[in-house]
């Protein structure tokens, strides 16, 4: 910033189901879905790194107990980092589900978290995956946006 190199001390990420967008020093309006009013801006929480703070989070239907959640962004990997007490209870909630009569999983659980399917009949592994219940991450904003996983 000092250098002149970027326009501002921001950065911006573009989510889209078929890749997305890291830009540091403002962001591209033109990126922006016609779906989409308006840009989220989400406050950071931690100088040291780029984090900010979730609002809860659900399984299915089910919103699931949790304290205050640190999130951190990294737009270099698609996984979730969480405590072992959360990823228990998602893992539970995820279990339970399967076995009742609200989700029929295509899978069998062969250790904590996972989950086999072998293509067999007219199951596709988009199948497999959309038959288990969604995760979905609320933002610590004053609308109720939820983000499915």
């Amino acid at each position: 910033f000092e250098d002149k190199f970027i326009d501002s001390l921001m950065f911006s990420m573009c989510l889209a189901e078929n890749g997305g967008r890291l830009m540091i020093g403002g962001y591209d309006n033109s990126f922006k879905s016609d779906q989409i009013d308006d840009i989220l801006w989400v406050p950071m929480i931690n100088k040291r790194r780029y984090s900010f703070r979730l609002g809860g989070y659900s399984v299915g239907e089910n919103e699931l107990p949790n304290g205050p959640i640190e999130a951190l962004v990294d737009s270099g990997v698609s996984m979730v980092y969480m405590t072992k007490k959360q990823y228990q209870i998602i893992d539970q909630t995820i279990e339970n589900l399967c076995v009742s009569d609200e989700y029929e999983c295509l899978g069998r659980k062969t250790s904590p978290g996972c989950y086999t399917f072998h293509l067999t009949g007219s199951a596709s592994l988009i199948d497999f995956y959309n038959s288990f219940p969604p995760i979905k991450f609320k933002l610590a904003l004053n609308n109720k946006q939820d983000y499915l996983i």
